[in-house]
C-alpha cells in the first residue's frame, strides 16, 4: 500500500510541476509540454485500476492534449489521481 501511496503523490508532484511550467513556458513550448502531460498519463495508466471509466477518462485526458487543451488536461488526471488515492485507502468491504 505505501508503494501505491507513493506512486499517487509522484504522479501529484509532476502534476504540479507541469501545471507550473504550462503557466510559465505554455506559449514556447507546447510541443514538449503535450510530449511530457502525455507521458505522465502513460504512467498514471500503469498504476491505475484496470477499470473502463477510468480508462476513458485518460483518453480524454490525451485528446485534451492534442488539442493543447494542457491545464484541462492536466486538471483531469489531477482528478483522477485523488480519486485514486481514495479508492486505495478505502477498498470496498
Amino acid at each position: 500500500m505505501d508503494g501505491m501511496h507513493s506512486n499517487y503523490e509522484d504522479c501529484q508532484v509532476l502534476v504540479a510541476n507541469l501545471r507550473g511550467r504550462v503557466v510559465r513556458e505554455g506559449h514556447t513550448d507546447r510541443a514538449r509540454l503535450r510530449a511530457e502531460i502525455g507521458q505522465l498519463i502513460d504512467l498514471v495508466e500503469t498504476i491505475g485500476p484496470a477499470d473502463v471509466v477510468f480508462h476513458s477518462r485518460l483518453d480524454a485526458a490525451r485528446s485534451l492534449v492534442v488539442l493543447e487543451r494542457l491545464t484541462t488536461a492536466l486538471d483531469s488526471v489531477e482528478a483522477l489521481l485523488s480519486s485514486m488515492q481514495v479508492r486505495a485507502s478505502h477498498p470496498p468491504r
